[in-house]
């Protein structure tokens, strides 16, 4: 009630529809068509209504708590329960049709029943793969509207042309193709009824395209299963008793034939291993990723809401270098429900696999830190538009870039070198430096930094430099990575050995003289020195290594 009126849900509209579709026709059926098929054939006919009640009934008072539940009896989706079964329900009626074709004397009767199989099959390969999604929607109408319509033809011929018993049942399948129509191409195409049914106001709006257009469709498969029935019973059969084993084995063939050729093709149990929540426009998700076992990024887990079309939506995973944030390595593909999670993810939700596996480039980008970057985008008029992470518990390149992972692939190992200059706690060693004899103020000083790491790094680390002492007795710094922003000390492994050039630039007004110069590390978190031994194991003083003296000369105007 609201305000006094009476509201009805529409969830109440659909089941109270299926009460008025379907019960008259079962009525009648029992009445006038039911008593007339043999005994193995009525209890046939009854217990694919009772299932087809049952499944209806369970779909429409279904209240999931989890999506998985939802997407098991949902009426209108794919790939689950009741796609399965209307899909192996068409088998059957193909099957019967072929055991009409057997028995058929005329030779117009064995091409119709053989032309009724195939349609028949047809119908049960779109039910469960839903075809229809792969194909343009006017294409579609434009394929199935002259088939189903020749179809209903051929169907109405036959009954013309048929003796009286046979007609009723003909004519009974045609019944039954045209509800199938009737659902498939004129309530699929209806829009949702919102805000009122006629003087009902609603709590919502009724989808007809969704529950009811299957409900109906649901009918008039059964219509149709009876009527092949009723047509083998007037048929008098032979070999009546291995063509019943027939129609009982080949639906426990056709179950797994479909599972095996759905374009689910796997079903991970395991949650990702790399757990994630990032939030995207279009109601799209990551939740996780899992790594191979070279540590790279091999698949993404990604929740694409059912009532997505995958059409226009894609993704992009790219290997960036974090010091020129250049791409290396690039992969760029449709979304795809392939591979679904169960119950992947948080929630028991839609949650589908999708592959990231990048072809690493050669040469491979050895001692470089590298990024994964993860994004989502929508194809429009030709255009691909990023889509924006909304929310997210990973570290972001931009706001539609998200980073799954960074690592650095390690060089081939070095020989140890003749001398060191000075060993760090932490297992870093730096071999001695090579300084030139002068330098001139104002200009740029290049020193040669040559690393080597007998254990692996495990925090960011800078090294700095000092000269001097000045005339006021302070030394000029000069701070940066080791080995500059491609290859930051986490990354760094055991038995890494690379190098960089400094160029450290001098004031222009820095006095001549001599000047000394020490390098050292120290963490970025808290700024505390590494400390540092010469070659022989005595400390120096204050983690500072000398590097060497040089002379300075004046500016040059």
């Amino acid at each position: 009630m609201e305000g006094g009126a009476l509201v009805v849900n529409p969830e109440t509209v659909i089941r109270v529809f299926a009460l008025v579709v379907w019960a008259p026709v079962c009525a009648l059926s029992y009445r006038h068509l039911i008593p007339r098929l043999d005994s193995r054939a009525r209890w046939l006919a009854s217990g694919l209504l009772l299932a087809q009640v049952a499944l209806i009934v369970a779909a429409l008072f279904n209240q999931p708590a989890r999506y998985i539940e939802f997407w098991l009896w949902n009426l209108d989706g794919e790939y689950n329960i009741p796609s399965a079964f209307a899909s192996t329900q068409l088998l059957l009626g193909a099957c019967f049709a072929l055991a009409l074709c057997r028995e058929a004397r005329a030779a117009w009767r064995r091409w119709f029943m053989l032309l009724l199989a195939l349609v028949f099959i047809a119908q049960a390969c779109e039910e469960f793969f839903s075809t229809q999604q792969d194909l343009d929607a006017t294409l579609w109408l434009a394929l199935v509207v002259p088939a189903g319509a020749a179809t209903a033809a051929l169907t109405a011929w036959a009954a013309w042309r048929s003796p009286k018993e046979q007609r009723t049942w003909l004519l009974v399948l045609l019944a039954g193709l045209c509800v199938i129509g009737l659902g498939s191409l004129v309530i699929d195409n209806l829009g949702p009824t919102c805000g009122a049914l006629g003087f009902l106001p609603l709590d919502g709006c009724v989808v007809w395209r969704a529950a009811p257009e299957e409900i109906v469709e649901c009918l008039g498969r059964w219509l149709a299963l009876l009527s092949l029935l009723g047509l083998l019973g007037e048929a008098k059969t032979r070999d009546s008793g291995r063509l019943w084993l027939l129609f009982a084995i080949a639906p426990l063939l056709w179950i797994p034939f479909i599972i095996h050729f759905s374009p689910i093709k796997s079903h991970d149990i395991p949650k990702p291993s790399l757990p994630a929540s990032v939030v995207f426009e279009a109601g799209l998700q990551l939740h996780g990723f899992r790594l191979d076992e070279a540590g790279l990024p091999a698949f993404a887990y990604v929740h694409l809401p059912s009532e997505l079309e995958l059409e226009d939506y894609g993704y992009s995973a790219h290997l960036v270098d974090q010091a020129s944030g250049a791409s290396l390595a690039s992969r760029d593909d449709f979304l795809r429900r392939d591979h679904w999670t169960w119950p992947g993810g948080r929630g028991y939700e839609p949650v589908y696999r999708q592959a990231i596996d990048l072809t690493l480039p050669t040469p491979k980008p050895v001692n470089r830190a590298l990024w994964f970057v993860f994004s989502l985008w929508r194809k429009e008029q030709g255009y691909f538009k990023p889509l924006k992470a909304l929310e997210s518990d990973l570290p972001a390149l931009n706001d539609a870039q998200i980073i799954l992972s960074e690592l650095a692939l390690p060089a081939e190992p070095a020989p140890a070198w003749p001398a060191t200059l000075a060993r760090f706690d932490n297992g870093f060693a730096l071999a001695p430096v090579a300084l030139p004899a002068t330098a001139r103020a104002g200009e740029t000083l290049q020193i040669r930094f040559s690393w080597r790491a007998e254990q692996a790094g495990s925090e960011d680390l800078v090294q700095f430099v000092h000269l001097g002492p000045l005339e006021n007795g302070q030394w000029l710094p000069f701070d940066q990575q080791p080995l500059g922003p491609r290859l930051p000390t986490r990354f760094w492994q055991a038995g890494l050995a690379d190098g960089e050039t400094w160029s450290v630039p001098l004031p222009g007004e820095l006095p001549r003289g001599r000047y000394q110069l020490f390098t050292g590390l120290y963490r970025a978190g808290d700024q505390q020195r590494i400390p540092a031994r010469d070659a022989a194991g005595q400390p120096y003083l204050e983690g500072r290594a000398p590097l060497g003296e040089i002379v300075i000369e004046a500016y040059a105007r």
